[in-house]
């Protein structure tokens, strides 16, 4: 799988033509502001490979099978 991430509908990993491998898919010291809304969208795709297919065959009950997970740790600073 590879990966883009758009924060508010720009690109901030990956780009229109350009994808991530999942190792890299990290967006590290952010400051958010108060009283604000930011959106983030992950978008994948499954890169072929030569064996795409036999993990497609074997994904069924107790197969193959993908998962994310998404981490997100936050410190509140008091100016």
């Amino acid at each position: 799988m590879v990966y883009k991430l758009k924060l508010n509908g720009e690109y901030v990993l990956g780009n229109e033509n350009d994808w991530v491998k999942g190792a890299d898919l990290s967006r590290k010291n952010i400051q958010l502001n108060a009283k604000t809304n930011d959106i983030y969208t992950v978008e994948w795709r499954w890169e072929d490979t030569d064996y795409d297919t036999e993990i497609g065959v074997l994904g069924g009950p107790g197969g193959a099978y993908y998962k994310m997970f998404i981490k997100v740790e936050a410190e509140q600073i008091i100016d």
